[in-house]
């Protein structure tokens, strides 16, 4: 007799998904804290039904990784250099500012644990519907 282990992601008292993997279920319960806390920020604009409100929520949690990269695109800026001067002893040397490094790590494990979950619970809604 074979023994099976689940695990089942929960909210607010009821199971949402089960898996047989407990590294996809800890990826789909951060997926559905990523989708809470959006839904919080989305329900302050008011431009928004609930229900588009927990679907763009959802829509924006699963596709985690393309909107980290939208939002941290930073345009650069074009700067004019100034005339040349025939002074040479009032000549500046500058060095350009720094700019910024935002290094984002992403484990290859959750990338794929969070695909695997998104992939698995779309399978049990469409079995489902």
């Amino acid at each position: 007799m074979p023994v099976t282990v689940e695990y089942a992601v929960e909210r607010e008292g009821m199971e949402k998904v089960t898996f047989s993997s407990k590294t996809e279920a800890d990826a789909y319960d951060k997926l559905l804290d990523t989708a809470d806390s959006l839904s919080q920020l989305l329900d302050k604009s008011a431009l928004l039904q609930p229900k588009q409100v927990q679907e763009l929520a959802f829509y924006l949690a699963h596709n985690r990784d393309p909107l980290i990269n939208a939002l941290a695109q930073r345009r650069k800026t074009v700067t004019s250099k100034p005339a040349p001067t025939n002074n040479s002893r009032n000549k500046k040397t500058t060095k350009p500012a720094p700019q910024e490094l935002l290094d984002i790590v992403i484990e290859p494990d959750e990338e794929a644990a969070i695909k695997n979950a998104a992939e698995s619970v779309d399978k049990s809604n469409e079995a489902a519907a």
